[in-house]
């Protein structure tokens, strides 16, 4: 309901036809631009939909405080004044093309003899300007070859003819090499000069056909007049023009002009890719950025660049072929004709050489995404998909380890849980967890989800575990650790008593506290509280202890253990080492549980089964816990304490991320279960029989071949197999006499 009464009346009186429209904040300020067939119902249903699906459509309802229109004779009168207004505005909730003022473009003077160079300011002199160009370094490669091939000069003089008639200018050095026609003494006119200058901008247009069509005709008419010094340059020139085309791939056989434009977005930001084919080569690529584009869907979007980006350019070219058809093709054709003055084709090629061309397109728009993406993580250090979820879901820190949960079974049969981890946005294969179900009977979802949650949180809070708030820094970690000092020995007590059980250990041992200096080590170092925790930590594990055993044994590490524990860098460098969760994970080199909870939990299904794994954090006192579900069907997100979904754009990187992590909780928990039930079909009678092991059972079936002979064996035959008793042969006989029923 609009409760701004002025804005009220102007919604009552809007008229059905063709305009724009633009929004305007409590500062009278410009804020949102729009076209529409019929102005009525297009501005309207602003203010009576609950949300049209834009990542800042409330924002902008919100903000809106007044209205003003304009009406136009035509859906192609209103997207051009649309263009012309927003270019003028730059309004807030509008896409924002990035970078079209920063490429140069190439300036040729309007003089008897033009200078061509390239500008980053153009339309501030009397010259003409084409462009702009994305790609700098291969337009500066085509100036200094076209210079050499067409005789242009170089240099920047202001070549006047009563000068030169004068004898006021001098040759310079590109005129003896030959890079140069020497219009500055006379040598060229003015007429066969401006020609070669339209000869480059042809060149630079991809007609390059035409110009060595041009110097093959020069050669042979100099060559038959026997000057043939001047027809062995002009050659020259020609084999360079030819080497300089055939860089660039040719696609058509007809001289054809063609742009092909494609676009990949995430979030709210889009690159374009506009391949150029000229004189049916490809003269180039150029990338193109939009900046809030998660306003627009991909029709409007693409509708929206075309717009912009070809009122920049100085040629459009005839035949304009694109990804994805705009919401209007024809009132964009026709707009696109009016710019250029010409007929104009937008087509959305289907099959073909055009498809080929717009694939072309859209792998470069994938690669821009991905630089732009990896230069975003890159300052932030923070995956671009894990920031956007944090935003996306108003948590209070990066999601840097997400953990996800998903339930597999067949008809209530073989039912396991599995648990995937993600680090920095991608899967931490040392953090899997597998759960086989055994509290739950028959298919349900909710208490195996429960049951998987409740016994993932319970062991990591049972092994002192620490929360993502409280690893603030490693202090807190060792403050933890040192919560209960008795225990604390009492680990350290176990893990020397097995250490200098073993022999060798001894040895090292003894070596090591032989020596004056590293008895002084060893004192300090354990005379430090978090020291003794993290040596605590360190021998209480079999694996860690053999590690210490060999280092301890060799001669050349008591030297170096000495040292290192005898000075006083040295003990707090390897007091803070073994103090730290982490680094006695790497010692051991151990698979056991992350050091902390994750940032987020990740359920696979609906309401249900997150309120079944919501209530588990809060029977174990771990109600801020983050955690969402993630229904398939219509990848809807679900939170706690509300009922209605969150509905994420398919172009959302944070969703990627999500699917990504469903997915492979899915995988992982199918993969268990089908090795659960190829187990089972595998498994015989003799299985189930107690004090038959699996050597006995071999034997057994060695000698008898199957279980149906078996059970057609009599006792005595059965206790003569070796490993089976008298007493077992009874009990195998009385277990398999059904069998034959």
């Amino acid at each position: 309901m609009v409760r701004n009464s002025k804005l009220r009346n102007k919604l009552e009186v809007l008229p059905d036809k063709p305009g724009v429209y633009l929004f305007k904040d409590k500062e009278d300020t410009v804020i949102y631009v729009g076209k529409a067939k019929h102005l009525r119902s297009r501005v309207r249903s602003y203010f009576t939909c609950e949300n049209d699906g834009r990542y800042q459509y409330p924002r902008l309802i919100a903000s809106i405080r007044d209205l003003e229109i304009i009406l136009t004779r035509n859906e192609v009168e209103a997207l051009s004044t649309e263009a012309a207004l927003i270019k003028k505005y730059s309004p807030k909730y509008n896409v924002d093309l990035r970078d079209d003022k920063s490429f140069p473009y190439l300036k040729i003077t309007r003089e008897p003899f033009p200078r061509i160079s390239l500008t980053r300011k153009p339309h501030t002199q009397k010259a003409n300007y084409y462009g702009p160009y994305t790609n700098v370094k291969e337009v500066r490669s085509l100036i200094r070859a076209m210079r050499g091939i067409l005789q242009i000069c170089n240099c920047n003089l202001p070549l006047k003819l009563d000068r030169i008639e004068q004898g006021k200018y001098k040759l310079c050095l590109d005129y003896h090499i030959g890079r140069c026609a020497g219009p500055c003494v006379g040598k060229i006119t003015s007429e066969e000069y401006l020609k070669n200058v339209k000869r480059f901008i042809q060149f630079l247009n991809g007609r390059h056909d035409e110009i060595m069509k041009a110097l093959a005709n020069e050669m042979n008419k100099l060559a038959a007049k026997l000057r043939f010094e001047e027809a062995a340059t002009v050659r020259d020139r020609l084999v360079a023009a030819r080497r300089f085309s055939e860089r660039q791939r040719k696609i058509s056989i007809e001289p054809v002009d063609r742009d092909a434009v494609s676009l990949a977005r995430e979030d709210n930001f889009a690159a374009f890719s506009v391949i150029k084919v000229r004189g049916g080569r490809i003269v180039g690529q150029s990338p193109f950025y939009m900046e809030r584009a998660a306003e627009l869907d991909n029709e409007s979007l693409m509708e929206a660049f075309i717009v912009r980006h070809y009122d920049l350019v100085d040629t459009i070219p005839g035949e304009i072929y694109l990804q994805i058809e705009p919401p209007d093709k024809v009132s964009l054709s026709s707009y696109l004709s009016g710019l250029a003055k010409k007929k104009v084709s937008v087509a959305i090629p289907i099959r073909g050489d055009k498809r080929k061309l717009i694939e072309t397109a859209q792998r470069n728009a994938e690669h821009l995404l991905l630089e732009r993406r990896l230069t975003a993580e890159k300052r932030d250090f923070i995956p671009r998909a894990v920031k956007a979820l944090q935003e996306q879901l108003k948590l209070p820190s990066p999601p840097l380890l997400i953990e996800a949960f998903d339930i597999s079974n067949l008809h209530g049969t073989d039912s396991v849980a599995s648990m995937v981890s993600f680090k920095d946005g991608k899967p931490w294969k040392t953090g899997y967890r597998m759960f086989k179900i055994k509290t739950v009977e028959g298919i349900d979802d909710f208490a195996s989800i429960a049951e998987a949650v409740r016994r993932r949180y319970t062991r990591l809070k049972g092994v002192g575990q620490v929360l993502p708030s409280d690893t603030t820094s490693s202090d807190s970690v060792g403050q933890t650790l040192l919560s209960d000092s008795s225990q604390s020995f009492n680990s350290s007590r176990t893990g020397v008593s097995d250490l200098l059980n073993d022999s060798k250990s001894r040895t090292g041992v003894s070596n090591l506290l032989n020596d004056s200096k590293s008895r002084t080590g060893v004192s300090n170092l354990l005379n430090d509280p978090k020291s003794r925790t993290g040596v605590s930590n360190l021998l209480n594990d079999s694996k860690s202890r053999t590690g210490v055993s060999n280092l301890l044994n060799d001669p050349k590490s008591q030297t170096g253990v000495s040292d290192l524990l005898n000075d006083p860098k040295s003990r707090t460098g390897v007091s803070n080492l073994l103090n730290d969760p982490k680094s006695q994970t790497g010692v051991s080199d151990l698979p056991n549980e992350s050091t902390t909870f994750p940032n987020l939990i990740l359920v696979d299904g609906g309401l249900g089964q997150l309120s079944a794994a919501k209530g588990v954090l809060d029977e174990l006192n771990l109600p801020d816990l983050p955690i969402i579900g993630l229904a398939k069907r219509l990848e809807e997100i679900y939170l706690p304490g509300r009922s209605e979904p969150l509905m994420l754009p398919r172009t959302s990187s944070a969703l990627r991320l999500l699917q990504q992590i469903r997915d492979e909780a899915h995988r992982f928990a199918i993969t268990r279960h089908r090795m659960l039930r190829g187990k089972r079909q595998v498994k015989s009678r003799l299985d189930d029989i107690d004090g038959l092991g699996p050597i006995r059972r071999q034997n057994l079936l060695k000698r008898f071949g199957s279980v149906k002979r078996i059970s057609e064996a009599k006792v005595n035959e059965i206790a003569s197999t070796p490993g089976i008793s008298l007493k077992l042969a009874k009990i195998i006989k009385t277990s398999l006499s059904s069998y034959l029923k």
